[in-house]
């Protein structure tokens, strides 16, 4: 079956771990008709590296027909993941939002740091983890003023519950895609 696609570990430079694990994946990846994943690390590795074209969940959904229930006046606060608006396109950052305003009773709110850093990718919280606390600290600080932190990234989701349970913070951080899950 299919393992990690490398991503993290080509970021820390273990060059044939990579491409024992790409030995793996490539055959069962190049079977797909259509390659679609969570991670816009995994998405990123397996276009480039692989040579494969994948598609993050969020560019997937793009035109799905989503019938929403209410959100119930939900105030949420959109967090850019790094490796999904610099790595897969800034296009994607639009389609979470455009994906939002679908849906009645909620609002996106901003505060003008969406596209920082959480501390969670590029192998920063592997190497220097308090580093990568006190900037998952901060992030969530900024977006306390929300009831969701929403992101599209599993490392951010990780890393920012880590600054979550340092600050003692209360918003709720989960994935868009369990957002639409439980909207749905």
């Amino acid at each position: 079956g299919l393992v990690c696609c490398g991503s993290p570990l080509s970021k820390m430079g273990a060059v044939e771990e990579v491409e024992r694990l790409k030995n793996i994946n490539y055959p069962i990846l190049a079977e797909a008709e259509q390659v679609v994943t969570i991670c816009p690390g995994c998405t990123t590795m397996i276009n480039k590296s692989y040579g494969i074209n994948a598609l993050h969940i969020l560019e997937f959904l793009e035109d799905a027909e989503l019938n929403f229930i209410d959100g119930d006046n939900v105030r949420i606060y959109l967090h850019h993941p790094c490796h999904l608006s610099r790595g897969v396109g800034p296009h994607v950052m639009d389609i979470a939002r455009n994906i939002l305003e679908k849906v009645p009773g909620v609002t996106v709110l901003d505060c003008g740091s969406e596209e920082d850093c959480c501390g969670g990718g590029g192998g920063v919280r592997s190497a220097y983890p308090e580093l990568s606390s006190q900037i998952s600290a901060g992030r969530v600080k900024e977006a306390s003023f929300a009831d969701v932190l929403i992101t599209s990234c599993p490392f951010c989701v990780n890393n920012l519950n880590v600054g979550k349970e340092q600050i003692k913070a209360d918003v709720e951080i989960i994935d868009l895609v369990e957002l639409i899950d439980s909207l749905l």
